[in-house]
Parts: structure tokens; C-alpha cells; sequence
């Protein structure tokens, strides 16, 4: 066996453990995601340079750092950008999302936002309803049509996610949203089908249904993995 030859055997070690009854199906364990947490933290193509403002965003809802409105506006902005170039979830393709939903954020009271972020179901899921929500289309599209609003639930998701994630570091909240996406809602029905979970398909594109389903699906695995676990395991597999 020539040195490539071991390197190569020596690697199926580190393979994502599959379901023994379906080897399309990555296992649901704490192991397979630490693997893949470890990959995706070595991955410079996801470092994630929104993060900065996120910390940002943090301090300054949290009433620990003071700044003017301007600064608060350009702040949000930013955040806004990065989480959608970074997530390639397409707000501007109506001709002007970024700046709406940053107008949208801009308007919630800061002791307000933490509350959504905090409180979701209790609160039943205001902020990412207030984001999702349909965009006003302005302008026409680079071929001359004319352009439609867009909902936004998977750019919502994932300022929701992001910005819990750090904003509450270390507590449960921290794991309050679900990340919403077309990878990860394209192989949900897979799971549930496999755990024996009966789902409404159409039914997914509703946030509140499509991470009940998630939850559901962590449990009935036994797995004792978190949210932000499944979701970056589904997605870094079936990417």
C-alpha cells in the first residue's frame, strides 16, 4: 500500500456516520455534527464576516454600548447587506429589499427586538413575520419586466438565527430559530418519512410548522442535537 493509498484508508474514519437502513441519510448524532462544525470552522468560503456586526448588534439592543441614530441606522444596514450577500438570499432582486426591511428593522423599538428574539413563540415569531413579510417591488429587472415583491422567510431565518446566536451566547436562547432554506426544506420530508413523522409537504413554506417539524424529527432521533446542529449537518450534506 503506497502512501495515498493509506492516507485515503486512513480517512473512512472520519466519514459522516450514514442510517444503516437508508446510506442516503446522514446520521442525526452529535458526533456527525461536530465533524461538520469542525469542517465548516476550517472553511474559509464560510467565515461568516457578517459575525462583526452581529456582536455589534448585540451591544447595542442590550443597551451595553450607546449610539447615535445614524449610527444605529448604519449599523443595521450592514447587517442587513452582509447576512444576504453571505446567505445569497437575493433581497434586492425585487429592486430594493435591503433597503426596506433595514427600514423595517430600523422602526422596532431596540427593547422590542430583544423581546422577538427572545421570546419567538411567545411572541409568535413577530420579528421574522415583520421581515419575511412581502416587499414592495420598485423598478424594472435588466431585462425590462417588471420586477414582483419577494417574501423573505429564508433571509428572515437566518437574521433571526444569526443574530440570537450571538446576542445569547452560552444561554437556550441562543438556539431559538431554525435556519429556513430550500436545501434543508427539500430533505426534511425525508427524515420525518424515515422517523414515521406525517408532515404536510406544502405546509413547510409556514415557519412555525416547518420548525415544529425539525424539532420533532431531533427528537424522535434521540439524538441530542441542537437546532443550529441539524441545520448545518443537512445543509453541509445535501449542499
Amino acid at each position: 500500500m503506497n502512501k495515498i493509498d493509506k492516507e485515503l484508508q486512513l480517512s473512512k474514519k472520519y466519514y459522516l456516520e450514514m442510517v444503516e437502513q437508508d446510506e442516503n441519510l446522514v446520521k442525526l448524532t452529535q458526533d456527525n455534527v461536530a465533524r461538520v462544525e469542525a469542517m465548516i470552522h476550517f472553511n474559509s468560503s464560510y467565515s461568516g464576516k457578517f459575525v462583526e456586526y452581529c456582536r455589534k448588534f448585540a451591544k447595542v439592543i442590550t443597551e451595553n454600548e450607546k449610539i447615535s441614530p445614524d449610527e444605529y441606522k448604519d449599523l443595521i444596514e450592514k447587517l442587513v447587506i452582509s447576512i444576504d450577500s453571505e446567505n445569497s438570499t437575493h433581497l434586492n432582486s425585487d429592486g430594493g429589499g435591503r433597503v426596506e426591511i433595514t427600514n423595517r428593522l430600523i422602526n422596532i423599538r431596540k427593547k422590542d427586538l430583544l423581546r422577538y428574539l427572545q421570546f419567538p413563540a411567545e411572541t409568535n415569531y413577530k420579528l421574522l413575520r415583520i421581515i419575511e413579510e412581502e416587499t414592495i417591488p420598485k423598478g424594472e429587472s435588466e431585462k425590462g419586466n417588471k420586477r414582483k415583491g419577494r417574501t423573505n422567510t429564508s433571509f428572515a431565518s437566518k437574521f433571526c438565527h444569526y443574530t440570537a446566536f450571538y446576542l445569547f451566547e452560552g444561554k437556550k436562547e441562543q438556539d431559538n430559530y431554525s435556519i429556513y432554506d430550500r436545501i434543508l426544506r427539500k430533505t426534511i420530508p425525508k427524515y420525518a418519512k424515515h422517523y414515521g413523522i406525517k408532515i404536510k409537504v406544502k405546509d413547510l413554506k409556514d415557519y412555525c410548522y416547518y420548525q415544529q417539524v425539525v424539532d420533532e424529527i431531533i427528537k424522535k432521533s434521540e439524538s441530542n442535537i441542537s437546532r443550529n446542529g441539524f441545520d448545518h449537518l443537512i445543509w453541509y450534506c445535501y449542499k
